[in-house]
């Protein structure tokens, strides 16, 4: 519903400048005034680029909550019949490329390679399932935001059982014995997701120089707003001198 008043909205938006000589990138603040039809941009002030920075690294950190859903022609490749295993150990081997990430709907990972080796080792109605995954997924670097890829390795261990519905209590799933299919796809993902280091950042040199220009200029600007707050006495930083020479 439109008003007689001016209606403007903001959006941050990264723009990028290039001429003949250089190539930057820089953060501002986009205006939009719907009633003058105008654009403008206004820079960031060095503090608000580093909090929008820092926001964006949450962001995404903080983006694996998606709901449980997984397409269902890539789930019944990942579907275990309980009921047709023998006793003892029988062993699945399952290849997972992009196509499986594109089908987990969650946003932590979109693309990897990786094996998972499933082990189930039958008792009667218990099954003790071992998944070993290994390869690498593709996430956003902690330092940059680029995409990097992070080589992963975990060893997983799940309990099921029969019963009459379907339950997860922590690492026991019970399984309806009228069906007897344990469908795997989203605790692999789940493992392979809680594999991913805490901190993943590209090895050194690899950043993007954009960003890391951007941050160096704030840690620089930081530092400096540190040393207007705190001055050093005169005399100190003659006895400073003094000791180094020593």
């Amino acid at each position: 519903m439109r008003t007689g008043r001016n209606q403007s909205a903001i959006h941050f938006r990264f723009t990028k400048i290039l001429t003949n000589k250089q190539k930057n990138n820089k953060i501002g603040i986009f205006f939009h005034s719907e009633k003058e039809k105008t654009n403008f941009e206004k820079p960031l002030s060095p503090y608000l680029k580093i909090y929008l920075v820092i926001f964006l690294l949450q962001f995404r950190k903080s983006s694996n909550f998606a709901a449980r859903s997984v397409d269902s022609s890539m789930s019944k490749r990942f579907k275990i019949d309980l009921r047709g295993l023998e006793e003892g150990k029988s062993t699945l081997h399952f290849d997972l490329d992009d196509s499986f990430f594109e089908a987990v709907h969650a946003p932590v990972v979109h693309r990897g390679q990786l094996t998972c080796t499933v082990t189930i080792d039958r008792r009667n109605d218990v099954f003790d399932i071992d998944f070993h995954t290994e390869g690498s997924v593709t996430v956003a670097c902690d330092r940059c935001l680029d995409d990097m890829d992070q080589p992963i390795a975990s060893d997983d261990h799940l309990v099921a059982k029969f019963g009459e519905d379907y339950s997860e209590n922590d690492d026991l799933i019970t399984v309806p014995e009228k069906e007897g299919m344990l469908d795997t796809s989203w605790f692999i993902y789940q493992f392979i997701e809680l594999a991913i280091p805490l901190r993943h950042v590209h090895a050194p040199g690899k950043c993007n120089p954009a960003m890391m220009k951007i941050l160096e200029e704030h840690s620089a600007a930081r530092s400096g707003a540190g040393d207007d707050e705190n001055p050093i006495d005169s005399r100190w930083a003659a006895l400073s001198q003094l000791k180094n020479k020593h």
